[in-house]
């Protein structure tokens, strides 16, 4: 109904407002070996927060490539962290229709028996938008 739909989106442009200008990556791990858990959220606590700057991306369709504008180490049991990159580079969104994506890029350490690498998570702006629209 209209009225339900009215307060949906008021309730969403809430939530939106505190994210006008930026993309936000929120990353979370969680693994069966304890000393890994350990050792992953270790790292993330301690890593200088200009070094990830320098190691993670956004990468858009036009294979240009987002340093983020902050790295964030989650606090609390859980582990992981946040990138925030600009939703807009040089005046124009990072996405701009359906059949693009966008990847983000991070380095990983070695742990363990992992050895250390790059995680790219693949974004598709059909899974970005409000009623068929990106949001720019």
């Amino acid at each position: 109904p209209a009225e339900k739909k009215q307060a949906f989106d008021q309730d969403a442009a809430k939530f939106l407002a505190p994210f006008p200008d930026i993309v936000l990556v929120q990353v979370e791990f969680d693994t069966n070996v304890q000393d890994y858990t350990r050792d992953l959220a270790r790292h993330w606590q301690t890593i200088n927060p200009a070094e990830m700057q320098n190691l993670s991306f956004l990468n858009t369709p036009g294979g240009g490539r987002i340093s983020p504008l902050r790295f964030t180490p989650l606090k609390g049991a859980g582990g992981g962290f946040t990138l925030a990159f600009p939703r807009r580079v040089d005046g124009k969104p990072v996405l701009e229709s359906q059949g693009q994506s966008l990847t983000v890029e991070f380095p990983h350490p070695k742990i363990g028996q992992i050895p250390e690498g790059r995680v790219v998570a693949e974004f598709k702006a059909p899974k970005m938008t409000v009623e068929g629209q990106i949001l720019h």
